[in-house]
Order: structure tokens, then C-alpha cells, then sequence
């Protein structure tokens, strides 16, 4: 598993299954019969299948926030549309062209045919990408997975609150029966994990938003055209 993985995969599923997680290791006050689940949980056992559920469900909103953002984040730092510092632009430009090969459009070009426009920065954008592949590059590695992790994040939003609001219910569950001494199990700390995963929830509810992608979403994107004037000048 390389960095990426681990940050843009691993992490996000640790998130969506911390409430259970915890839980997990809150039951090892029951009786033995179920430390069994308790040890799966507490030893991250979920955490792998759910990568996979987790990179797919990135993958699957990635192309509804482009849209509700006007396209790609470096396909919209590329543009000259929008933009009010021509000098800054053209130098971008003119790194990009000479890093990737591809002749981008001047601002007139763009203007009358914004479709093949955005066509030539998006090709230009993935030769960007494979020219800044390895640890030459280590900020737009970075960048790219921080943008992962929130972009898979955001992508597994409804996983994390059924998984939060399961958690609260069960641990307000064990708290009371824990107070009818029904199990054996400490009240007060299932009232301060229901606690926690009610945190867990508004997290998920206020925190993680197509907003929260999109910080890292420009990031990345200005990591990676910047690295354009580093691979010109070799």
C-alpha cells in the first residue's frame, strides 16, 4: 500500500468506521462471548473492504462536483475566463505548453470555442500529470492525495452518517441496559461514545461538503500547474 493508498483510501474508510470502531473497543467490558466482534472491529478488520467501497464512491461523485464547480479544477485554472491577472496567466500558459507540448489557446481562441478550448488544457493537464508522477514532485503527490481523501470522504458522506447514527443508537442502547444492569457494561462511557459519535455525525453533516473537496480540489490544481515551470526549465 503506498502513500496514496494510505491517504486517500485507508484513511477515509478509518473515518466511516470509527464510531463502530469504538464501540468495538468499548465492549471488551462485556462478558467474553463478545469479544470476538469487538476484536474485529477494534483491529480495523473493516477497514479494508471498505477501501474498496470507498474508492468507488469517490470515483462516482467526482464528475457531479465538476459539473457544480463549471469543470475540472485545472481545467478552470487554465481558462481565462474569470481571471484578472493577464501577465500570471500567460506565464502559466507558456510553462504548460512547454512542459506538455500542447499549444493552449489564447484568450480570443478560447472566447470563440470554449468546448475544444477546455478539450486541449484537459489533454494538457493529463501529459501534466504523467510528467509529475514520482518524488520529484512531492507537493503535487501530496496535494493530490489530500484531495482524495476528502474527495472519497465526501463520496462515502451517507455511509458515515447511517454509520453514526448506528453507533449512537447502539451505544444509548447498551448505556440503558447497563443501567438495569441487563449487561455488564459501563453507562458513562457509553454515554461519552453516544457523545462521540454524535460529534461524528455533525462532522459529517457540516464539515464534509462539496466545499470541503473543493479547498483541496484547488490546491492540487495549482500544485500541478506550478509544477509546469519546473519541468520547462529541465
Amino acid at each position: 500500500m503506498d502513500a496514496y493508498e494510505r491517504k486517500a483510501r485507508l484513511y477515509p474508510a478509518a473515518v466511516v468506521i470509527f464510531p463502530l470502531t469504538l464501540l468495538g473497543l468499548l465492549l471488551f467490558s462485556l462478558p467474553d462471548w463478545w469479544k470476538g466482534l469487538a476484536t474485529f472491529a477494534a483491529a480495523g478488520g473493516l477497514h479494508f473492504p471498505v477501501m474498496h467501497l470507498v474508492r468507488d464512491r469517490g470515483s462516482s461523485k467526482q464528475s457531479a462536483l465538476w459539473v457544480s464547480w463549471g469543470g475540472p479544477p485545472t481545467t478552470a485554472l487554465l481558462r481565462w475566463t474569470g481571471k484578472t491577472n493577464t501577465i500570471q496567466q500567460q506565464q502559466r500558459h507558456a510553462a504548460v505548453a512547454r512542459a506538455t507540448g500542447y499549444s493552449l489557446p489564447s484568450s480570443e481562441d478560447e472566447a470563440a470555442n470554449p468546448t475544444e478550448a477546455d478539450a486541449i488544457y484537459e489533454a494538457a493537464v493529463d501529459a501534466l500529470r504523467t510528467k509529475t508522477r514520482g518524488e520529484l514532485f512531492g507537493l503535487v503527490q501530496a496535494e493530490n492525495a489530500n484531495y482524495g481523501f476528502r474527495r472519497n470522504l465526501y463520496g462515502c458522506r451517507p455511509f458515515g452518517i447511517a454509520v453514526s447514527l448506528l453507533a449512537m443508537a447502539a451505544e444509548i442502547l447498551l448505556a440503558v441496559l447497563g443501567l438495569r444492569n441487563v449487561i455488564e457494561v459501563s453507562p458513562v462511557l457509553m454515554f461519552v461514545a453516544a457523545s462521540s459519535s454524535v460529534l461524528w455525525l455533525a462532522g459529517w453533516v457540516f464539515v464534509v461538503t462539496p466545499a470541503f473537496v473543493k479547498r483541496d480540489a484547488d490546491r492540487y490544481a495549482l500544485a500541478l500547474v506550478l509544477a509546469a515551470s519546473s519541468i520547462a526549465k529541465d
